[in-house]
């Protein structure tokens, strides 16, 4: 609902609810003017009504008394004027403030006062008073035998009735107002925190880029794209982000983050679509490319753009990023489908250390017996598969054998023996590494500690893997495998360029 449908609707309530207040003091004045009347009545007519004066008149005496009794009840702006009619309609007193009257009383209120106990009549403009009266009739029995013998013509003014119905209008229009004012900025406020709120749904709190539901929202853009246009997807994945997160804290690695985005949106253009979907992944939505070639050129310039050290921390970073890269429509006709095919080339950049590649019906195969092999080789690290060979270290001057170091193998039921380059990186990719490493330290530990035992005085080195190195548990581990018996000095690690080779 808009705000002028709320307004017009709440203006529309407040008129009613004035129009029922005005409606409901009427009748409360109306009763008021009934019971102001028989009080007059009991008061004031009936112990001057007898039977002679209503046949003969009103003496003077009488009429003077009832001018008088009039006259302080005007003083106390209780009743306006007073008349009085025989049961017939005909004119017996009417008070001296009271302009001319007609003699008589007129057919239809004299029927009306005969069969009704009290009947109202509003007047406006009083008859000539130039105010708004109440005309209240009431019978009156003078003999008491249950006939009517005369009719009572109270005239009360209506103005103090209309005073209070006005002041207390005018505060219901005031306070109907406020409310009107406190719900139209109620919904301005609403309005603005959903927007606010939608914002927030549709925006990476952290870099302020839009995020991948921002991204969805994009595909009408697809769509829309001329003929001999074309559209193109990177996306971005920075390398080693993990190592800045452990070494320098999260909180290093949440401003690089920041410093990447603004980097990046600093070398689009206005109608690219720059998002973060999460961790340290971005995605680019090229749109209006006269070829898809020109896609490769944009993410050359992101890239190079990035290699200008970022300043974070007081700390001087080089980040690099692997880019994958899908064409509209050409290789997907939707996101959902282009972000999959991106994904695909980005990690083909990542295993081939090429920093942009464009993706290439091929890399799905290629991609699924990846996800086959680390499928594999979850089952190996249980199955006994993996194997240690231990290369001889020797002492050059004197020709004796001073040590090993540990080669890791698979032994693949169906492609054989396996060097650690067709296995260990898909490892390093993911969580399979840390278990992959135990499992060469407990082996390596336990060869170690047979040869100690056949009176062998040797050591056994193992290459660990650099994200290794990060994991907080590795120490905890390699105590764990060293409660073999074999003592620290007897075994050595060290970090390598192959790791777990």
């Amino acid at each position: 609902m808009t705000l002028a449908a709320i307004l017009l609707l709440g203006t529309g309530l407040a008129w009613t609810a004035v129009q029922t207040f005005r409606a409901e003091i009427q009748q409360r004045a109306t009763q008021d003017a009934v019971v102001t009347s028989r009080t007059v009545l009991s008061l004031v007519i009936t112990r001057h009504l007898d039977a002679a004066s209503l046949a003969n008149g009103l003496s003077p005496a009488q009429v003077a008394e009832l001018h008088r009794d009039v006259t302080v009840l005007q003083q106390d702006q209780k009743v306006v004027g007073l008349e009085l009619w025989r049961a017939d309609g005909t004119l017996l007193f009417a008070d001296r403030a009271h302009p001319t009257v007609e003699t008589s009383l007129p057919a239809y209120e004299l029927d009306r006062s005969r069969r009704e106990p009290a009947y109202v009549l509003v007047n406006k403009d009083g008859g000539g008073r130039g105010i708004d009266t109440f005309e209240i009739f009431l019978t009156a029995d003078a003999d008491r035998d249950g006939r009517t013998d005369a009719i009572l013509e109270v005239i009360l003014s209506e103005g103090q009735v209309e005073q209070v119905i006005e002041s207390a209008s005018l505060r219901l229009y005031g306070a109907t107002a406020v409310l009107l004012l406190l719900l139209a900025a109620g919904l301005v406020w609403i309005r603005h925190r959903l927007a606010v709120r939608e914002r927030e749904l549709r925006q990476d709190q952290l870099t302020g880029l839009g995020n991948r539901r921002f991204l969805g929202e994009q595909e009408a853009r697809l769509r829309s794209l001329q003929r001999d246009h074309c559209a193109a997807l990177l996306l971005l994945d920075l390398n080693d982000f993990k190592e800045v997160n452990d070494r320098l804290g999260h909180r290093v690695g949440d401003d690089l983050l920041s410093a990447v985005a603004t980097r990046l949106r600093n070398a689009l253009r206005p109608q690219d679509t720059l998002v973060r979907l999460g961790g340290d992944e971005f995605v680019v939505l090229l749109t209006d490319l006269p070829y898809p070639a020109v896609a490769k050129s944009v993410a050359g310039h992101l890239l190079d753009s990035l290699r200008v050290p970022l300043t974070v921390g007081g700390i001087d970073l080089e980040v690099g990023a692997s880019v994958g890269i899908a064409a509209y429509p050409r290789d997907g006709e939707n996101l959902d489908t282009l972000l999959q095919h991106a994904e695909i080339a980005m990690y083909e950049a990542k295993r081939s250390g090429i920093a942009t590649v464009t993706y290439e019906p091929a890399q799905d195969e290629h991609d699924v017996r990846q996800l086959a092999m680390l499928a594999q080789l979850r089952r190996a690290l249980a199955s006994e598969e993996l194997v240690l060979d231990y290369q001889p270290k020797l002492d050059l001057r004197s020709g004796t054998i001073v040590g090993f170091e540990a080669l890791v193998r698979w032994n693949h039921p169906e492609h054989g023996l396996l060097s650690p380059d067709r296995f260990v990186p898909m490892a390093e990719r993911t969580a399979l590494i840390k278990p992959l490493t135990e499992w060469v330290l407990c082996t390596a530990v336990k060869q170690c500690t047979a040869w100690r035992r056949a009176g062998h005085d040797i050591t056994v080195a193992v290459n660990v893997s650099p994200r290794n190195l990060l994991d907080p548990n590795l120490l905890t581990g390699v105590l764990s495998a060293l409660q073999a018996g074999i003592c620290p000095q007897r075994r050595s690690s060290s970090r390598s360029p192959r790791p777990l080779s």
